[in-house]
């Protein structure tokens, strides 16, 4: 496990809104993960698995013109290495 940070894209009750907005991101920026998290009574769509708090905000300035609250969230995840 590694420190890294994520987006955090949504939270809403409503899970069409989280589904479209997944839908969204994958299809405009597929090389990137999308979560979607349900944590009652909230859907959350966070984006991304950067190591550098300085990409999240590049990438978090081009996501602002689809959302409007892009959020820079630290988080802890596993990255693969190759042998």
């Amino acid at each position: 496990m590694v420190d890294g940070y994520q987006l955090q894209v949504l939270n809403t009750t409503n899970r069409n809104d989280a589904l479209e907005a997944k839908s969204l991101l994958l299809s405009k920026y597929p090389q990137q993960k999308t979560f979607l998290l349900f944590q009652t009574p909230y859907y959350k769509i966070r984006f991304g698995n950067f190591l550098t708090q300085s990409e999240a905000v590049n990438y978090q300035k081009k996501i602002k013109s689809h959302f409007t609250n892009v959020f820079v969230i630290p988080v802890k995840f596993e990255i693969k290495v190759e042998e």
